[in-house]
């Protein structure tokens, strides 16, 4: 008979890998961990596009792992203040450091995964609302660096 945690863990270990290679994959000095995250973060314009497009990916899996809708909702929050102050030069990358959304975001289905307790999915309405959510997060990077070079330029 299988060991029902460790198939439940099998589901997520792909997304707990992919949240320390954003997040902490590498040491930097005083051994403070940070992740591509914050690296990718880095390139003008397109940087926090493709962050935001890696922690959706998280996002989704969860809501196809079924979590509720609530947690799903908290994750993508964590993401949206992630993108929203990661547009920002520099202070966004540094901030990236801190925050860890995608880590926090695999913590959230863990926790959710162990504690064994379950409610009713609705995984059609889950998967929209997630969607919806997941274009939201990648337009508001846009938008907001479209925002600064009219600032910038006008």
């Amino acid at each position: 008979m299988r060991d029902p945690k460790t198939t439940e863990e099998r589901n997520y270990n792909d997304l707990i890998l992919l949240a320390r290679l954003l997040d902490n994959q590498f040491q930097g000095p005083m051994g403070i961990k940070f992740g591509l995250d914050a690296l990718i973060g880095l390139i003008p314009g397109i940087g926090d596009f493709i962050t935001s497009g890696l922690s959706s990916y998280i996002l989704l899996r969860a809501a196809l792992l079924k979590l509720p809708l609530p947690l799903l909702i908290q994750m993508a929050i964590n993401i949206l203040i992630d993108q929203i102050i990661g547009v920002i030069p520099l202070l966004g990358d540094l901030f990236d450091i801190y925050w860890k959304s995608n880590q926090k975001n695999v913590e959230l289905i863990k926790n959710y995964a162990q504690s064994g307790e379950r409610v009713p999915s609705y995984i059609f309405l889950n998967i929209i609302v997630i969607l919806l959510l997941i274009s939201l997060i990648l337009f508001i990077p846009l938008f907001l660096l479209f925002q600064l070079f009219f600032v910038i330029f006008n």
